[in-house]
């Protein structure tokens, strides 16, 4: 491999642990924040018209748990693959729900960082919302992919001839 081009993937590498970084951050933060006061977050959760309503309470403490959880062992690097694979489902998961309360019932803010949102939104928000989920897998699932090429390439010692 030439130097430019070596250079090159080292900068893609780079760009893209640091974009996966941010993202599972962002993930874990947004847990943080839903856990830090549980009750607002289930009285926002009682909001979604797509969530029946018992269920609010257990999704307001499963939530944070999962979030903090999944992003933990990530920055661990304890199955920092199916982490990642975790955090993507959750994110599209909740993209599909959130696309679902907004399309078929009325726009509601998605309380992702926890407590504060009110209930009326509009659907510059839905776009928002998936603009950033979509982001954060794209981020994710080329540091998946970028994984996988680093562990299956050739290691070159010093000195050996190729």
């Amino acid at each position: 491999m030439s130097t430019p081009t070596r250079n090159h993937h080292k900068v893609t590498c780079l760009t893209v642990r640091a974009s996966s970084t941010i993202a599972v951050a962002v993930f874990g933060l947004a847990g943080l924040l839903k856990a830090v006061d549980v009750y607002e977050f289930s009285r926002l959760l009682t909001l979604w018209t797509v969530i029946p309503r018992p269920l609010a309470p257990v999704l307001a403490v499963l939530i944070p748990m999962l979030e903090v959880g999944l992003a933990t062992a990530w920055f661990a690097r304890v199955g920092r693959r199916t982490a990642s694979l975790g955090i993507i489902v959750v994110l599209l998961l909740f993209s599909l729900g959130a696309t679902w309360q907004f399309v078929a019932h009325k726009p509601i803010h998605c309380g992702c960082f926890g407590g504060g949102a009110t209930e009326t939104a509009n659907m510059s928000d839905l776009g928002v919302l998936l603009v950033r989920n979509s982001i954060m897998c794209v981020a994710l699932i080329l540091s998946l992919v970028l994984s996988r090429q680093v562990r299956k390439a050739p290691v070159y010692k010093a000195g050996a001839v190729v």
